[in-house]
């Protein structure tokens, strides 16, 4: 499946939203749940292009119902235990199930929002082959999970951020994502690694 292409003002679509796009610096720098959760939605709604300024409305309405945990009185960046935030936690699984629900039924959908976190490749070919995107939460705290590109180059590592996994690359055995707009591929053993923690998740419609 595609996530929903955001097109700008030059007719140029994105592949899925972007927390860079957010006007909030604390949800630039903690969005990406509340992104991953607004795709998941707009699947369901059935939606795969909007016009980008649309979406940005959408953004804004979506992070009153899935909350980054935010610090209280604090927007710019703090350390708390060598680790450094810009005003938040973060989205946590839990506030993601619960808000992503409460979104849905604003929106006339009731879900079942679903976790998991063994078996996950054949878990997640299998949702994939029902059509269904999945959300992925990765927790590397020594960011040893590489994000690369569609020719293969490693582009960044990642720390704590949460992706769509659109596809899957049966050939090269990785998992394909929507990720601040972009295709990228991740190595599902990566995910695999000491001290690495990836969850997954996914929403079914109650009322299809």
């Amino acid at each position: 499946m595609k996530p929903v292409s955001c097109i700008d003002d030059k007719g140029v679509g994105s592949y899925g939203g972007s927390q860079m796009w957010y006007r909030d610096r604390v949800l630039v720098n903690s969005g990406c749940g509340v992104i991953a959760g607004l795709e998941i939605l707009l699947f369901m709604q059935g939606i795969d292009e909007v016009n980008k300024n649309e979406y940005l409305d959408l953004m804004d309405e979506a992070a009153g119902f899935i909350k980054p945990l935010r610090l209280p009185f604090k927007v710019d960046k703090v350390k708390i235990f060598g680790k450094t935030f810009m005003g938040s936690f973060g989205v946590t699984i839990p506030r993601l199930k619960r808000g992503l629900r409460k979104l849905s039924k604003d929106r006339g959908i009731d879900c079942k929002v679903k976790s998991y976190g063994t078996n996950i490749v054949e878990r997640t070919r299998e949702l994939l082959d029902r059509g269904m995107p999945v959300i992925l939460l990765i927790r590397a705290p020594f960011n040893n999970v590489t994000l690369y590109n569609s020719k293969g180059k490693s582009i960044s590592t990642l720390g704590q951020h949460y992706v769509i996994v659109t596809d899957y690359d049966e050939e090269k055995d990785l998992f394909v994502v929507s990720s601040w707009g972009e295709k990228y591929k991740i190595d599902p053993t990566d995910l695999r690694k000491f001290s690495v923690s990836a969850r997954f998740c996914y929403a079914e419609r109650i009322n299809p």
